[in-house]
């Protein structure tokens, strides 16, 4: 389950995909608000695996599932943090 947290600079989404085999490893999508001469910014970032205690072919499926959902929700905000800026910039 992907959370959403709010913020005055933008949205921050994160997903812990291995809650009970490696719950330490977490996705995470900072997007910004659009800037005056900017555009939205989104940035993904993610913990990562050691050698010593590698993904399964089944949590790494999992990981790419979660990432690629994080990835399709990213874009969905962006999409919304810019139809946002536009409704603003065109009541002004």
């Amino acid at each position: 389950m992907i959370q959403r947290e709010v913020f005055n600079w933008g949205v921050k989404l994160s997903v812990k995909p291995l809650p009970t085999t490696k719950p330490t490893l977490a996705l995470h999508a900072e997007i910004s608000h659009p800037k005056p001469s900017r555009s939205v910014e989104a940035g993904l970032s993610f913990s990562g695996v050691s050698q010593a205690d590698p993904l399964r072919i089944v949590e790494a499926q999992t990981w790419i599932e979660a990432l690629t959902a994080l990835v399709q929700e990213t874009r969905g905000v962006i999409a919304e943090l810019k139809n946002e800026a536009k409704k603003k910039a065109a009541k002004k």
